[in-house]
């Protein structure tokens, strides 16, 4: 979870250790803390362009190694957590853009339908009895364009006895809800 590293070290360098480190896809997310008697900017610049996410130099305090430990433990376990958090909302997203297209896909495979039947067919709104679309098929049969269906209300071009076009629109109604 956390490597504590000196910079010198026999044959290869802390700060070549860490680059290593940070160029590996096992490791890289790893936090590292350089412990060192190495104390100038540039030593600590090194440390940090190396890919260090503290420097320590000696002689070192218990109480700040363990409170810069703690620290850096802290961020790292929220920084999984956020990484989980976006995988998890990342796989919702996939989800729910794959039911919107099968959802699109539907609506357009209905459109066909209803726009292609030769039964005459029309949409309407129960609450205020007006034709919201209507099919080809409505438009030839009823011998109005779409905009003028669309200007009535059903009961203007429905042939049904007024009780029987109010049960229709009841049970429509009830469908809706």
């Amino acid at each position: 979870d956390l490597i504590l590293l000196d910079v010198m070290m026999p044959e290869i360098d802390g700060f070549e250790t860490c680059r290593r480190l940070k160029a590996d896809a096992k490791t890289n997310e790893i936090p590292v803390i350089f412990i060192t008697a190495l104390d100038s900017v540039e030593d600590k610049v090194n440390g940090f362009a190396a890919g260090g996410v503290d420097y320590l130099t000696k002689p070192l305090h218990e109480a700040e190694v363990l409170a810069r430990v703690r620290t850096h433990l802290n961020i790292r376990a929220l920084q999984q957590q956020l990484m989980k958090q976006n995988q998890q909302l990342q796989q919702e997203i996939h989800e729910r853009e794959r039911a919107e297209a099968a959802l699109r896909e539907n609506e357009l495979r209905f459109q066909k339908i209803f726009e292609r039947h030769s039964a005459v067919m029309y949409l309407f709104d129960p609450d205020t009895e007006r034709i919201l679309h209507a099919n080809r098929a409505a438009t030839q049969f009823y011998g109005y364009s779409l905009t003028e269906l669309q200007e009535m209300p059903i009961s203007q071009i429905n042939q049904l006895a007024p009780e029987d076009l109010q049960q229709i629109v009841l049970r429509s109604a009830r469908l809706l809800d």
